[in-house]
C-alpha cells in the first residue's frame, strides 16, 4: 500500500480511538513474503512480518 494509504489508515486509529499496529519494511518491495521470487523474496522481513501475524492472532484469536 502507499505511504497515503498508511498515514489514512494510522488516523482511522485515531479517530476511532483503536490500538492499532503499522510495520514498514524498508527496501522491501510489494509481495516481499514470496519465497518462490528471488527478486522480491526479502526472508528478514517475512520472518518478522509471519511471526507478528502469528503473534497477533494469538492475542486476538484465542478460543
Amino acid at each position: 500500500i502507499t505511504k497515503a494509504d498508511v498515514q489514512r489508515l494510522a488516523a482511522g486509529f485515531k479517530k476511532y480511538s483503536k490500538s492499532g499496529e503499522i510495520k514498514t519494511y524498508p527496501g522491501a518491495p510489494h509481495a516481499f513474503f514470496r519465497d518462490t521470487d528471488k527478486t522480491v523474496y526479502r526472508p528478514e522481513a517475512a520472518k518478522d512480518a509471519w511471526a507478528r501475524a502469528l503473534s497477533f492472532f494469538g492475542q486476538h484469536l484465542k478460543s
